[in-house]
């Protein structure tokens, strides 16, 4: 039993062991936690009345955040995070690019966010799309492949406790390996003021990965074990039958 046991030991230590040198995770997006205190590696646009996405240390207050619960609000971590503001009716687009790893096995985007969304009593809060957030994967021509998340009709008015979205994003990316991409964050802000801040944008890609020497050394050496378990087991059967 000792070495059926043993056995079992060496078999999951190797196969741990396997996955682990086998596998690799990388974050693409870089600036996504806004750390630098601006918007490097991000490009950022405003169509209408829109004031675009600005950084905020704490003390940001703006045109509609200065009238609502954001306003000189302390960053979602860190010393900085983005908030969207607006005088009347527009919207705020900023977006980053990344090259797909080629290959990879799985995809998987996560952010923290907050908002505080202000209609007129009776109206509703959320229309697609004049009033909503969302976050788009775009192909290398800034055409939508995916639309990963968005506000929705009934959704609370405010969220001012920081929530984290995670979403897995591998199937629209499938087939798109080493193609430049881009993550799109747009607020929409047709019917009144809407404020978004966001922090903490991740967007991680699993890949296969070669071992290096090392690794090697360690898969060789579980290896060993997993044999000597086998035949520690083997000699043990034949003490028996005898």
């Amino acid at each position: 039993m000792n070495a059926i046991a043993n056995l079992k030991e060496c078999v999951i230590l190797f196969l741990c062991v396997l996955s682990f040198t086998l596998s690799s995770q990388s974050n693409v997006i870089m600036n996504g936690d806004f750390e630098t205190g601006d918007l490097s590696g991000w490009t950022s646009m405003t169509f209408g009345s829109a004031l675009g996405w600005n950084i905020n240390d704490g003390t940001y207050t703006g045109t509609c955040v200065s009238n609502g619960p954001l306003a000189t609000r302390q960053p979602i971590s860190g010393n900085f995070d983005i908030i969207s503001d607006q005088s009347m009716a527009g919207m705020n687009l900023v977006s980053t690019g990344f090259v797909i790893p080629d290959p990879f096995t799985s995809a998987s985007i996560s952010w923290d966010m907050l908002y505080d969304n202000r209609l007129s009593a009776g109206m509703p809060k959320f229309q697609d799309p004049n009033q909503e957030f969302r976050v788009v994967i775009l192909d290398s021509s800034m055409m939508p492949i995916d639309t990963v998340w968005s506000t929705d009709p009934g959704d609370p008015d405010q969220v001012l406790s920081a929530m984290t979205v995670s979403e897995t994003i591998t199937d629209p990316l499938m087939g798109r390996e080493g193609e430049m991409i881009y993550l799109l964050l747009q607020e929409d802000d047709n019917l009144g003021c809407f404020n978004v801040a966001v922090d903490n944008i991740s967007l991680v890609f699993s890949q296969a990965a070669i071992p290096t020497l090392n690794q090697w050394g360690i898969l060789i050496l579980s290896l060993i074990l997993s044999i000597i378990g086998v035949s520690s087991l083997k000699y043990t059967e034949k003490e028996v039958l005898n």
